[in-house]
């Protein structure tokens, strides 16, 4: 390997360390603040900035028609 082909593949990692980053970056800027609250199957979803918590149904709904 020549020292040309060499420094040609330091500079293509690192445009592709550059772009990688930069989609991180653009993907965590883009993220909703807040909370974020989701009713599903599995219970209640609980999705903050730094908090993610599954809740576990306390009464189905058939326990609720009896």
């Amino acid at each position: 390997m020549n020292s040309r082909s060499g420094l040609y593949m330091i500079i293509g990692a690192l445009v592709v360390v550059v772009i990688g980053l930069g989609i991180y970056v653009y993907q965590e800027e883009s993220e909703p603040s807040g909370v974020e609250i989701t009713i599903g199957e599995d219970g209640v979803s609980v999705e903050g900035n730094q908090i993610s918590t599954l809740l576990e149904p306390t009464i189905s709904a058939a326990e609720t028609l009896q």
